[in-house]
């Protein structure tokens, strides 16, 4: 049998490559279109079925008011509409599956939008900086919120994370001042880094018993917070992850993950015993403050006695001198 040599064989692998390659390779493409008077262009590219994938405006700073993607559009390509300070309101399509990162961030005009039961993904920083957006409802279908997808949305209230999701990333909803509620579906198994840093209008929070883990600074300088309920499923948390937590208590089993954690960074907790009844286990910080604030008492009392005594003796003196 004759050997086939190098050469013709790397001819052969090449030739192989290119055929598997070729029927996925997808180009660019472009089309205008006029809204508010002002020609906007889309960038797109097409899949093997002919459908519009990381479909962008390329000149975000002219795109202003509502828009509505074509029902042809699968996926919301990186950094789409980044930067759209005039769009108010956008209506996306069964058709689209995926968001990338990046989408709609710092689009600080945006007041309302809604995600169709087809997204399966929210990638990362998708919604960062959309200081407008208000309220945002996440379809079940959804199964991976990313990084950062929320952050700094100043004006959002209140959120609800469907039973799909089971993870919420790092700092998800960082530096949502505004958010006062949110609700976390038992489908969640770990919390990530900063995913609720800063979150000053949360005041009650509880983890569900299929969370695993917390991360660090999970909860860092949630001021309002008062009540964290965390369950025996938490096997882990993160450094600093309830740090600037002033008024928190930790409402857990004893000799828990939670407890011990509570325990070792000076936060009050709170137990039950399973039959409802709950009894408090003050923390060092609290002692040290009591300890403190009779420190303080003490030393007054001190400053004040002393401060009568030589009040006495200038009287006396004086007296003396008078005498004379």
């Amino acid at each position: 049998m004759k050997k086939i040599s190098q050469k013709t064989l790397f001819i052969l692998l090449f030739l192989i490559a290119t055929l598997v390659i070729l029927p996925t390779y997808v180009h660019a493409e472009t089309s205008t279109s006029t809204i508010n008077g002002k020609e906007i262009i889309w960038e797109y590219e097409r899949d093997e079925s002919n459908n519009i994938i990381n479909f962008k405006c390329k000149n975000p700073e002219d795109l202003e008011g509502e828009i509505t993607i074509p029902d042809s559009v699968t996926s919301i390509g990186y950094m789409a509409f980044y930067g759209c300070e005039g769009l108010t309101q956008i209506t996306i399509p069964d058709s689209v599956t995926s968001i990338e990162d990046g989408a709609f961030g710092d689009c600080s005009g945006l007041t309302q939008i809604t995600i169709p039961d087809s997204v399966t993904i929210i990638g990362d920083s998708v919604f960062s900086g959309c200081k407008g957006l208000t309220q945002i409802t996440i379809p079940d279908s959804v199964t991976i919120i990313g990084d950062s997808a929320f952050s700094i949305c100043r004006g959002l209230t209140q959120i609800t994370i469907p039973d799909s999701v089971t993870s919420i990333g790092d700092y998800t909803f960082g530096f949502c001042r505004s958010l006062t509620q949110i609700t976390i579906p038992d489908s969640v198994t770990s919390i990530g880094d900063g995913a609720f840093y800063e979150c000053r209008g949360l005041t009650k929070i509880t983890i569900p018993d299929s969370v695993t883990s917390i991360g660090q600074s999970a909860f860092h300088g949630c001021e309002g917070l008062t009540q964290i309920t965390i369950p025996n499923s938490v096997t882990s948390i993160g450094e600093e992850a309830f740090d600037e937590c002033d008024n928190l208590k930790i409402y857990c089993s004893k000799d828990s993950v939670a407890d011990k954690f509570g325990e070792e960074n000076n936060i009050e907790r709170v137990y039950s015993d399973g039959s409802g009844a709950v009894s408090e286990s003050k923390n060092n910080n609290s002692n040290e403050k009591e300890k403190a604030s009779s420190n303080n008492l003490l030393l007054i009392g001190l400053v004040g006695i002393g401060a009568i005594v030589v009040v006495v003796i200038i009287v006396v003196i004086l007296k003396k001198k008078n005498k004379k």
